[in-house]
């Protein structure tokens, strides 16, 4: 804590937060969860805790003695957040309160927080309330909760995206080992993120449903139970109308999109839940199962949708990890150093993105700009099923390859679930909206005591084939002019029994036109479904996509090109 006279207190500001334990977990000590890595856990106390982390601070336990290392931890708010004061006895650091800051008080740079983690009863483990929390930082856990409201468990059910987002979780570190023995004290948690008494009560609920893995349909039954219950007891209270599914998902909806679509022609419906009937003239799609009479029911389930996350909070959120943004510092400077080398070496060293670091380029050194591929295939939801599960990922192009492609470093924009394939214009053209407000708009962040305005720009996307055909809404890889570098149409040659169609090898005169972003466009508009222009059914939803090329963006899937395609052929051979 900070003096009178403005001097910080050593004794106070040296606090250990984590320590490692006899089993080489990495135990965080203000909400008690155990995760296996030190990365992972500074990126827990600065997302969970709001702490910034100065130096690292280990403690290490054995069976017989405990060794500790110089180490402080000051608490640092993030942007929006309040700040909260620690306040403890130097005698023992367990006992601590957490108070928040007004505005108008002062706190030292290097005061630090502790959690009071005794004496409290709380009828949630430690584990799954910061499991609760993180979900309202990650929009592919939050977008599972939320799906679960309006769905049952059918094909179409996006609820079974619990099943899945538990593992796959973008922003949380769902690669450590948690212990559920470990109790903390929930209420100073949920106070440190500043919440409304009705949002913690929904997170306690929901924090329940998810670690019982229950369904929608139960969830449902369980809240009208007690809601019918506690009537009886308590006719006069007023608050029991919380006690409903919808109502508790509601404090979390705001970071995720629902968007609806007709099944018959896949017409996006509009945000108006009582306009269930297709505007598409002479379509009959309803936006809710059953016949035209049961969609004004109570227990109306809705048919299919996609769910689009929050894409610019969880940029923030990934940017103010530490070492994120001191290593896309380097590795844009790598950049600039090597623009005029000709190695091929990282999509830094293409000619596309060389272009775009010209004075008056969008990755001036002028600017804070970053670029982005993005990443989208099927998936099934379990090994036996026909489900499948579609997500749009992202990786910022401007960190080093190894954390470019890792899990916590990737943002998920979006997910579908269904039967057989998304919609892919109306996904792509969703997904292209989020993005344009990203490169248009940007995202403002806080850098070293100054806010910059970052814009995020995507240049490519990775698919394969087939994925590719459907983003691009043109020829599968099987047939005619189905190439988006060129306009070679392929032959059709026998093989086995039956036939294929193959690219053969031309040189000089032969060698077939290629395929350029304004002519894709062209034949996009020609094509239909019934006469293919070139190749192309119609127009793609990436067509909105401002600053992307259809052309130079629609890179060759490497995997399968090469490594299983040339590779393996040479190999057999």
């Amino acid at each position: 804590m900070a003096d009178s006279d403005g001097t910080d207190d050593s004794a106070n500001s040296k606090i250990n937060n984590f320590h490692i334990t006899c089993d080489g977990k990495f135990e965080c000590l203000l909400c008690r969860r155990r995760l296996s890595s030190k990365q992972n856990i500074l990126i827990h106390l600065h997302r969970i805790h709001c702490l910034k982390v100065e130096d690292t601070c280990i403690i290490e336990d054995s069976e017989e003695d405990i060794t500790c290392t110089s180490t402080t931890l000051s608490g640092s708010c993030m942007k929006e957040d309040i700040p909260l004061e620690a306040d403890f006895d130097s005698e023992s650091s367990s006992n601590v309160s957490l108070q928040p800051h007004t505005e108008n008080e002062e706190y030292g740079e290097h005061e630090c927080m502790h959690a009071h983690n005794a004496g409290s009863e709380t009828d949630l483990d430690g584990d799954d309330l910061d499991k609760t929390v993180d979900l309202l930082s990650s929009s592919s856990s939050t977008a599972s909760m939320a799906e679960i409201s309006n769905c049952d468990n059918s094909c179409s059910d996006p609820s079974n995206f619990s099943d899945v987002s538990s593992s796959s979780d973008v922003s949380s570190l769902s690669d450590s080992d948690e212990d559920g023995d470990h109790l903390a004290s929930s209420d100073e948690e949920i106070e440190s993120h500043s919440l409304t008494e009705q949002e913690t009560q929904a997170l306690k609920i929901l924090s329940c449903f998810l670690r019982n893995s229950l369904p929608a349909s139960a969830c449902r039954d369980i809240l009208e139970t007690l809601k019918n219950t506690m009537k009886d007891m308590f006719p006069n209270s007023e608050k029991l109308a919380f006690l409903d599914f919808g109502h508790i998902l509601s404090h979390i909806n705001s970071l995720i999109e629902i968007l609806r679509y007709c099944i018959l022609c896949n017409k996006i419906f509009p945000d108006n839940v009582e306009e269930f009937e297709c505007s598409t003239q002479g379509c009959d799609g309803l936006r809710y199962k059953g016949p035209h009479s049961s969609q004004h029911s109570r227990g109306r389930q809705p048919r299919q949708c996609f769910v689009m996350a929050d894409t610019k909070t969880q940029l923030i959120n990934l940017l103010q990890t530490p070492g994120i943004w001191k290593d896309i510092e380097k590795s844009r400077q790598l950049a600039h150093e090597t623009r005029e080398l000709d190695i091929i070496a990282d999509i830094s060293t293409g000619d596309a993105y060389k272009e775009m670091l010209s004075d008056e380029g969008f990755l001036s050194p002028n600017f804070n700009n970053l670029t982005a591929i993005f990443n989208t295939d099927g998936v099934n939801l379990y090994s036996s099923s026909k489900t499948e599960l579609w997500p749009i990922f992202l990786a910022i192009n401007e960190l080093s390859p190894s954390m470019r492609f890792a899990r916590d470093n990737m943002l998920l924009v979006g997910i579908w679930q269904g039967k057989g394939k998304p919609p892919f214009t109306q996904y792509m053209s969703v997904f292209s909206q989020a993005m344009n407000d990203l490169y248009t708009n940007g995202v403002h962040l806080q850098l070293d005591d100054e806010t910059v305005n970052i814009r995020l720009a995507v240049l490519c996307g990775v698919a394969d084939l087939p994925a590719n055909a459907g983003i691009l809404n043109m020829t599968y890889f099987n047939g005619s002019d189905a190439c988006i570098t060129c306009m070679e149409s392929g032959v059709v040659v026998r093989q086995g029994k039956g036939t294929a169609r193959c690219y053969p090898y031309r040189s000089g005169e032969s060698v077939p036109e290629a395929r350029d972003h304004q002519g894709v466009l062209e034949n996009m508009r020609k094509g239909t479904d019934k006469k293919r222009s070139k190749g192309f059914k119609g127009i793609s939803g990436l067509v909105a996509l401002e600053s992307y090329n259809l052309v130079k963006g629609s890179v060759p899937d490497y995997m399968h090109a090469v490594l299983l395609g040339v590779m393996k052929t040479l190999l057999n051979k």
